[in-house]
């Protein structure tokens, strides 16, 4: 695929699935959904149901050669299956969890990711929180720009212009 110089992160992941087929394991949905509720608010809601319209779900795959990986401090069972959903099906596994990544690529076990940076779901956490001056905190005057009180990861970018169309 063509990649035009210079590109932002934002217009990159755009093209990364523009035309793709997004699928999602079960185990990966449940665990999704699960912290959604426990610590999502309104919004961040919303952008995970648009975001779930154009993703289609689909039952865990076994992998036997993921399966034989030890589970460790890094290699969580719920990753193995994820994991290896995804090796079984060939295909490009979005996450964050670089950690589990880099331990299975030491015992030998390769597979595509697309990482992106982790990003907390916090919106519940702003309507009780202490608007705190940039200055107490150490950053300069001309840093503030980057504070942000909207999420720009990829998924939520994804997510927000999937919604727009």
């Amino acid at each position: 695929m063509p990649i035009s110089i210079p590109i932002s992160s934002q217009n990159f992941k755009a093209k990364f699935i523009e035309d793709k087929r997004l699928v999602c394991c079960e185990t990966a949905y449940e665990s999704f959904k699960e912290i959604l509720g426990l610590v999502g608010g309104p919004t961040e809601k919303l952008r995970s149901q648009k975001l779930f319209e154009t993703v289609e779900v689909i039952p865990d795959v076994h992998s036997p050669t993921v399966h034989r990986v030890p589970v460790s401090s890094s290699v969580k069972e719920r990753s193995k299956i994820i994991f290896g959903t995804g090796f079984e099906l060939k295909a490009v596994t979005v996450t964050s969890n670089l950690s589990c990544v880099r331990s299975m690529r030491q015992l030998g076990v390769y597979f595509p990711v697309y990482a992106h940076v982790a990003r907390a779901l916090t919106e519940q956490k702003e309507s009780s929180a202490e608007k705190v001056d940039p200055k107490e905190m150490g950053v300069s005057a001309e840093n503030e720009h980057l504070l942000s009180t909207e999420c720009s990861c990829d998924l939520c970018y994804y997510a927000k212009s999937s919604s727009s169309n």
